[in-house]
């Protein structure tokens, strides 16, 4: 789905967000057509470009109470094109979670891996991504507690790890 992504990003990704998020509804329902698609997609995907290729529209596509990870897989190239203009990438990375998943979690989660891409490639200081993505996420995740869980990272890599088998 990251491959759907990137060919829409091509296409219209400098285009209206109707015009982007029209393109990449297409590229998701013909991957979901396609006899090459092996990957083992999720089953919210699934049912997303079902939904998608019923004619519902992508805004109401996806599943409102699913939390999978399908929406924050695809998100690297959203960064890589955007790396340099975070409030169109947050627009667009939400806009690209809600074919398949629409559940706020899923959306800001969407949004972490496409910013911790804008900010890998512009170089900047890892050691603040934690912080800087849980001031991002915050007024995203409506109370689901995402920018709570992100600001323990920090905590999660000193911890001692238990040796042996």
């Amino acid at each position: 789905m990251s491959l759907c992504v990137a060919r829409a990003l091509v296409r219209a990704g400098h285009k209206p967000l109707e015009t982007l998020m029209s393109a990449m509804a297409k590229e998701f329902v013909e991957w979901s057509r396609s006899t090459e698609n092996d990957r083992a997609p999720g089953t919210t995907c699934i049912a997303g470009c079902r939904n998608l290729s019923e004619g519902i529209a992508w805004r109401e596509a996806g599943i409102a109470g699913s939390k999978g990870c399908g929406s924050a897989m695809r998100t690297a190239p959203i960064g890589l094109l955007f790396c340099d203009d975070e409030s169109r990438l947050i627009e667009v990375v939400r806009a690209s979670s809600l074919p398949t998943h629409r559940h706020p979690t899923a959306l800001a989660f969407a949004a972490a891996t496409s910013l911790l891409t804008a900010w890998a490639v512009r170089q900047e200081n890892p050691a603040e991504y934690p912080k800087r993505l849980a001031g991002v996420l915050r007024p995203m995740d409506r109370g689901e507690q995402v920018a709570e869980f992100v600001e323990t990272v920090p905590d999660l890599l000193r911890r001692e790890r238990p040796s042996g088998p």
